[in-house]
């Protein structure tokens, strides 16, 4: 197995060294300033998101294990060398299991955390390589905030970090401008309510929606869809995955208030680009 992924890697690796046409891996022009540039990375099963601005790059989630060398190289294509901000939303193999890889292969300024414990394989060998590089994992809860020039990120959930690792998602409220990108981990409906009752509607309407937990008829509940009427809604899930994401209960809802569905697993990587006011989306 482990020969089979060098091999790929090299063959990968030789695609950009030699087919600079090669349409997935050609490297993206630089990020127009006053734009935002969001890549709904397809990692299969997984999430992986990253933000693009003049100031830097913020990578949310590394998708899985076996997506990692994918990943690494397609963030290399899409010319990031450094990350400003790096999000572990929470421990789960499908969301961390590529971290020791983007940890090692990139330069990190920040790296946010959930707190909440685990002993999976993923989170060792996030946590070696975070020693390696000298870096420090930030527990965030709601309330913290972050800034990168235009762009501010604010947290939403968790409020306390438990064993429930899916409850304790990192639920980030990405604002640009007058658009909105509400990226919610794998929080279900709990987590939703909770963030209801707390914020105003008029504070969780938005543009952007990352569902939670890929589809899953756990979360995206339509009292909380009511209020954030998102107009484009991302579901990050891997093509005929056997938890049956997305689930068609919550594509029901989102048809329901509108929102038009992208879906890495029918599309691939996603980018929607905005300049604060108006938005285009690749697919």
């Amino acid at each position: 197995m482990r020969s089979a992924k060098r091999y790929l890697a090299l063959l990968l690796a030789l695609c950009l060294l030699f087919l600079p046409s090669c349409r997935w891996f050609q490297r993206a022009p630089a990020v127009e300033d006053g734009f935002l540039v969001i890549t709904f990375l397809d990692v299969g099963q997984g999430d992986a998101i990253l933000l693009q601005t003049t100031d830097g790059a913020i990578l949310i989630d590394a998708g899985t294990e076996r997506s990692e060398e994918d990943l690494i190289l397609r963030l290399k294509a899409l010319g990031i060398s450094s990350l400003s901000l790096f999000v572990m939303t929470h421990p789960d193999a499908d969301h961390i299991g590529g971290a020791d890889g983007v940890i090692n292969a990139f330069s990190i300024d920040e790296v946010w955390y959930s707190g909440s414990p685990s002993t999976g394989k993923a989170a060792e060998r996030m946590e070696r390589a975070l020693d390696a590089a000298d870096l420090e994992a930030k527990v965030v809860t709601r309330g913290t905030t972050y800034e990168l020039d235009a762009l501010e990120i604010l947290v939403l959930s968790p409020v306390t970090p438990t064993n429930d690792t899916n409850a304790s998602s990192v639920v980030l409220l990405v604002s640009f401008g007058e658009t909105d990108l509400l990226l919610m981990g794998d929080a279900d409906k709990k987590v939703e309510a909770s963030i209801l009752k707390s914020y105003p509607a008029d504070r969780l309407d938005c543009e952007i929606l990352k569902a939670g937990h890929h589809g899953s008829k756990t979360a995206s509940s339509m009292a909380f869809l009511e209020v954030t009427t998102p107009e484009y809604t991302v579901i990050s899930c891997g093509a005929g995955n056997s938890y049956g994401h997305p689930h068609g209960e919550v594509l029901d809802r989102l048809e329901k208030v509108g929102s038009e569905v992208l879906r890495t697993d029918l599309s691939g990587s996603i980018t929607i680009k905005t300049d604060g006011n108006t938005m285009s989306v690749d697919k």
